[in-house]
């Protein structure tokens, strides 16, 4: 579990006693799938508490709903850790971004963010000149 002490000056007392939990904990230590959290034996689901620390990488489709067939992974990340998230995103998710990014209608594009989706797109081509 990772401990969240004076190394995170930015925290008021009141806000890491509403962090002090086995979720935040394991999602300070990297980003994680939903899957992963319930393997833990957490809540697959962030409590409401800590959503305003965290960040949830997700695909929709044009009408805001999950997206059909559940072919991506979400992936939840803490807010600061975006390109953690991303990178993750992206391992969990490679062969649905490899035939989704370069079609006409990109529910990636669509469901992310404009920043959020530079940093994928960024990361994706960083990812795919290296190999």
């Amino acid at each position: 579990m990772v401990a969240l002490d004076d190394d995170v000056p930015f925290l008021s007392e009141e806000v890491r006693q509403d962090l002090d939990s086995p979720v935040i904990s394991a999602l300070l230590e990297e980003p994680r799938t939903p899957q992963e959290l319930g393997d833990m034996g957490l809540s697959r689901q962030v409590e409401p508490r800590h959503r305003p620390y965290v960040s949830l990488l997700k695909v929709t489709g044009s009408s805001g709903q999950s997206h059909i067939g559940g072919r991506f992974t979400y992936v939840y990340h803490m807010h600061g850790d975006l390109r953690r998230g991303i990178r993750r995103f992206i391992e969990e998710n490679e062969v649905e971004l490899a035939n989704t990014l370069d079609t006409r209608y990109n529910v990636v594009g669509e469901s992310f963010d404009e920043y959020d989706y530079q940093v994928l797109k960024e990361e994706w081509y960083a990812l795919r000149s290296k190999s």
